[in-house]
């Protein structure tokens, strides 16, 4: 099943027909997987946990571990990431 081709903090693709743009497969993995890790917790008011909040972490004095931990987790919640093998 495609989505709506929407790279996070881009406005949506039209193609030259005029229609939504869509998209599937791996780059619609990809678009998933920059959104949840780049939308802020509790800005989508659909699902307030959605998202790891990645960019507030720029600058700040987190432990990488503890960085990479929450981007670990918010990644194996989407379907377009495999489980096994974790991702890395």
């Amino acid at each position: 099943m495609a989505e709506l081709y929407h790279v996070w903090g881009d406005d949506l693709q039209w193609s030259s027909a005029g229609d939504l743009l869509l998209t599937s497969g791996a780059e619609e993995g990809r678009q998933r997987v920059l959104r949840r890790l780049l939308t802020s917790p509790s800005t989508y008011i659909f699902d307030l946990p959605y998202g790891a909040g990645l960019l507030a972490v720029i600058g700040s004095v987190d432990i990488p571990q503890q960085v990479q931990a929450l981007a670990l987790q918010q990644m194996l919640l989407d379907n377009a990431v495999m489980q096994n093998p974790a991702p890395a």
